[in-house]
């Protein structure tokens, strides 16, 4: 079974996902090339264990919170690692914020 087959196999399998083959598999050939290098089957099975926990979430564009989902892997991939702390916390850019975060992190 390829890798393509196994992201909708496990996508037909999640209760509650909107399902189709043509739309799945466009997404896939379009995630493939956008995030390159990622476990797209492990990935699948973390977001769709994650709907089972919060299935209301399935309402809301489920194609584009995978899409977002294999974003995120791909770019911690890039990074080596989480997030910075400026990405994260935007007031980082102000003066005035980054001293108490610098205290904050040497204590």
């Amino acid at each position: 079974m390829t890798i393509k087959e196994q992201f909708l196999t496990i996508l037909r399998e999640c209760n509650g996902y909107p399902f189709n083959e043509v739309k799945d598999s466009l997404f896939f050939d379009i995630a493939v090339i956008e995030c390159p290098g990622i476990d797209y089957v492990k990935q699948t099975i973390k977001k769709v264990s994650w709907w089972q926990e919060h299935p209301d979430a399935l309402k809301a564009h489920p194609r584009r919170q995978l899409q977002d989902w294999f974003k995120e892997e791909y770019e911690f991939q890039q990074r080596n690692g989480p997030q910075q702390l400026g990405k994260i916390m935007k007031e980082v850019e102000d003066p005035d914020h980054r001293r108490w975060i610098k205290a904050l992190i040497r204590n």
